[in-house]
């Protein structure tokens, strides 16, 4: 009886000084099922432009992490152009591109084990939205049009270190029209979602991996 109650007792002590040192372990600032998120509603118009580009900061977020890790950023937006072609035979051709800026530099697409961009140019920027519009007919005329669709995609950053970090999600508007003619970019509701992820030691970001 006396070997039971110590037992016991021995069996309470161990679980009561498991539960101290669980509670006074410190938790880290970027822990594995941490996300940080960034949302918007306003309705941006960049542009509009006859031949060029413009570009519109859509979300920004602040992270913090306590030691050096690996990110999958995730953006969804509701993309559109808006277009207007005046004349005969004459055209609109434009598309919004998104990336992602970590501090200041661009996040690519595809990547080495060590973080360096393999991207083609322009490095990290994926098409969200593409419109060609063009006037057939023989007589001359005012044409507007708007489309707007969602869109998303997913940009992994390797061995991001400790400390505080700027993300922001950038758009940027490419167009060729004549004059005449105009293309402007349109962004609505979006959001971003940062989540920690633990890559393989050697894992690069590559086409077909």
């Amino acid at each position: 009886m006396r070997d039971r109650l110590m037992l016991r007792s021995s069996a309470v002590l161990t679980a009561v000084l498991l539960g101290i040192f669980v509670a006074v372990v410190p938790r880290p600032a970027f822990a594995q099922a941490d996300k940080y998120a960034a949302a918007g509603a306003t309705t941006l118009i960049f542009g509009p432009f006859f031949t060029g580009s413009a570009t519109a900061d859509l979300l920004k977020e602040d992270i913090q992490s306590s030691n050096t890790i690996d990110l999958d950023l995730q953006v969804t937006l509701e993309c559109g152009l808006i277009t207007d072609q005046f004349g005969t035979f004459s055209f609109s051709d434009a598309n919004v591109t998104v990336w992602i800026e970590i501090d200041g530099v661009v996040v690519p697409v595809t990547q080495t084990t060590a973080g360096t961009s393999t991207d083609p140019p322009p490095v990290g920027e994926v098409v969200f939205c593409d419109r060609l519009q063009q006037n057939v007919n023989f007589a001359q005329a005012f044409q507007f049009d708007q489309y707007i669709h969602a869109n998303s995609f997913n940009w992994i950053k390797l061995n991001v270190g400790a400390g505080t970090h700027h993300v922001v999600v950038r758009a940027r508007l490419n167009s060729l029209t004549p004059i005449g003619s105009a293309a402007a970019g349109l962004v609505r509701r979006r959001t971003l979602i940062i989540e920690p992820v633990h890559m393989s030691v050697s894992q690069d970001v590559q086409p077909g991996t």
